[in-house]
Parts: structure tokens; sequence; C-alpha cells
């Protein structure tokens, strides 16, 4: 079994609402009832976070923990003492309450997927001169720790229900019709607009302005070797050699 911090994803030095909020994602993402096609699994799971939320979130038993391991706790292997377990004594053992208790304790007796998983918004526009009205609206779901977003689109009488599973494209419906087409093009157009975007976050790089200053420095340069030449010939016309400047 992993460690308690390794099932609810946190470092060691996570604070209690570190603990809470770890937990409250990975309850509700491993909850049975959201995991019908992998239930056996998901209970496994769902067991672990609660037994590692119920350790962590409690001072004494988390510096138990640290010090002992999971044995500590079950008296296992070697254990605290007396004045550690806060007076039970060598026999110490801590016995762990059923996940769904752990859940209902956390939660409440709302429905915490109804607050948490379900997420929607709304959007209308309409342009009296060309008679066109478009109302888009979003709602996001997690369907056995999946992130479900559908986008619904309706403009001049059409509706388009585009389907994203974890940010990637899965489906196109233009009026209650499945179109691979619309999809395939969807597609299209998003790998286009992110390979603009790559370019052009590339040519903002190479746009900065660093031939012009060379130039300048090499008409400087003839300029000074001109300069130079015209001094030399003066010495020498003078009599002088170039030695006796310096």
């Amino acid at each position: 079994m992993a460690s308690y911090y390794e099932i609810l994803e946190v470092p060691r030095s996570a604070s209690p609402d570190d603990i809470k909020k770890a937990y409250r994602r990975k309850a509700l993402q491993w909850h049975p009832d959201k995991n019908p096609d992998n239930k056996e699994f998901a209970e496994k799971k769902f067991k672990e976070v609660a037994e590692a939320y119920e350790v962590l979130s409690d001072k004494r038993k988390r510096e138990i923990y640290d010090r002992y391991g999971r044995e500590g706790l079950t008296g296992a292997g070697t254990g605290p003492s007396r004045e550690e377990a806060g007076g039970g004594g060598p026999g110490f053992t801590f016995t762990f309450r059923s996940p769904e208790e752990v859940f209902r304790e956390f939660f409440g007796s709302g429905d915490p997927f109804a607050e948490l998983f379900d997420f929607s918004s709304s959007s209308f526009s309409f342009s009296p001169g060309a008679g066109a009205f478009r109302s888009v609206s979003t709602s996001t779901t997690f369907v056995q720790g999946h992130r479900i977003t559908t986008r619904r689109i309706m403009e001049n009488g059409q509706e388009r229900v585009e389907v994203e599973e974890d940010g990637q494209l899965k489906s196109v419906t233009i009026n209650g019709v499945p179109d691979d087409l619309a999809l395939g093009l969807e597609l299209s157009r998003r790998e286009q607009q992110q390979s603009v975007t790559s370019r052009s976050g590339g040519t903002q790089v190479q746009q900065t302005p660093i031939s012009t200053p060379s130039d300048d420095f090499s008409e400087d340069d003839e300029d000074l070797q001109l300069a130079m030449a015209f001094s030399l010939s003066e010495m020498e016309a003078a009599g002088k050699k170039p030695a006796d400047v310096f």
C-alpha cells in the first residue's frame, strides 16, 4: 500500500487545508457511485483515500504515522509509547471507520456531486441587422475521473453539440445526428489554430532587432578606418612615424 501522502497526492509538509482539499478531490473521484464500470477498484481506492484522510487530518495520529508508519497505528509493529498514544498504552491500536462514514461526515447530508462536479454557463448574442441569433451553453461534469465538457451551440435554428473529454474533442452532433465530417473539420481547425499560435510565438522572439546594430557598427568601422588612413598619410607627409603618436 502506498503512503498516505502518495494516496492523497500531497507532500509530507501539507497543511490541514491541503489535506482537506486533497480528500475532497480524491473521494469524489473514486466514489463507487461515480465508477459503476470499475466499482471494485473504485471501492479499494475510496477506502484508501478515507483511511489516509482519517490519519493525516488528525494531528496526533499523523505524528504517530510519520514516526512509526501504519504499523504504529494498527499495533502490527513497534508503536508509540503510552504518552505518545494519548494514554492508550502498549496495546494501543487505531480502528479505521468505514469510508462511507468518513464521506458522510465530511460532506454532510447534501449532494457533493451536484455541488462540485456540475458546472454550467451560457451566453447569448443577437444581431438585429442580420437577424442572426446565437446561444452557447457549456456544462462540465466528471465521469469515472474524466472531465466531460459539453458545449451546446444554437444558431439560426441549428443545434450543434460538441463533447470534450479531458480537453480533447470526442464528438460533434448536428441537430441530434453525429457528424464525423464536422468533427474532422473542427479537429483540423483547432490543430491549425494551435499551429498558428505556436508559430506566432516563435516569430515574436525572432523579430527582436539584432541586425540593425551590426550594420551601424560596420559603417562606423569603415569611417574609423578611413580616418586612421587619412591620419597616417598626414603623419607620413610631415615626416613622422606612426609610433611617435604613442
